[in-house]
């Protein structure tokens, strides 16, 4: 049977058969096709980043090879904090080997001060506008001091890229 399959019990609460979650488990990949962009979010918590340079995270938003980025928005959900002065960065590492793109590329060194609840940074990082030359991971990470709190949504929308045809 589907998720979508359910029955009332005697208490009158519905009973559905099937996984279902109460959280998305991957990425969302959202967008008009008819335009030929999508639409990429992650949601991640400050303390969960790693320093830049370290690997990415495996479960990570990829953007495809060829796709062009044209644009990048950063919605705070709850304010960060660091035990300092500690800084953001959105930036690209390479599905095909793990090692950094450009681990700053959609935005560098978004300071905490700015990193406030419902506050929203539009991304000016060097690869917002480019395109990709081949298929890297979506990895925030911290720069100067590690967060102890936050959460936030970092959503990146890119034109897809052109079928090749022989």
């Amino acid at each position: 049977m589907t998720a979508r399959s359910k029955w009332t019990n005697q208490d009158g609460l519905d009973v559905y058969f099937g996984k279902r979650y109460t959280e998305n488990q991957v990425p969302a990949s959202l967008g008009n096709p008819a335009l030929g962009q999508k639409v990429v979010e992650m949601i991640f918590r400050g303390e969960d980043l790693l320093s830049d340079g370290a690997s990415p995270d495996q479960r990570g938003v990829i953007i495809p090879s060829g796709a062009r980025i044209i644009s990048s928005t950063l919605v705070v959900a709850e304010a960060f904090a660091s035990s300092g002065a500690g800084t953001l960065d959105l930036g690209t590492f390479k599905v095909s080997d793990g090692t950094a793109k450009d681990e700053d590329g959609l935005d560098v060194a978004i300071a905490s001060t700015a990193l406030t609840a419902n506050a929203v940074v539009v991304g000016d990082g060097a690869q917002v506008g480019t395109v990709m030359t081949e298929a890297v991971r979506i990895n925030p990470s911290y720069n100067t001091l590690a967060f102890t709190a936050g959460a936030a949504k970092l959503m990146v929308i890119y034109d897809e890229p052109l079928a090749q045809t022989t």
